[in-house]
């Protein structure tokens, strides 16, 4: 696949017309105002932190 898109992009997007949005854990905590922060917890799925699995707490 060809990334046409630029690192400081906030999504990725291919030649072939595939594409997937970028998160950070604070755009997370942004996206879910409802959501106290101390209850979401990020868990890394790659050693380089490409992927995450979010979990959040009910309290």
């Amino acid at each position: 696949m060809e990334i046409v898109t630029n690192a400081s992009d906030s999504f990725t997007a291919t030649k072939e017309r595939f594409w997937s949005q970028r998160f950070t854990q604070e755009k997370i905590i942004t996206y879910l105002p409802f959501v106290k922060p101390e209850n979401i917890i990020f868990t890394a799925l790659a050693p380089y932190d490409y992927s995450m699995q979010i979990r959040i707490i009910k309290t």
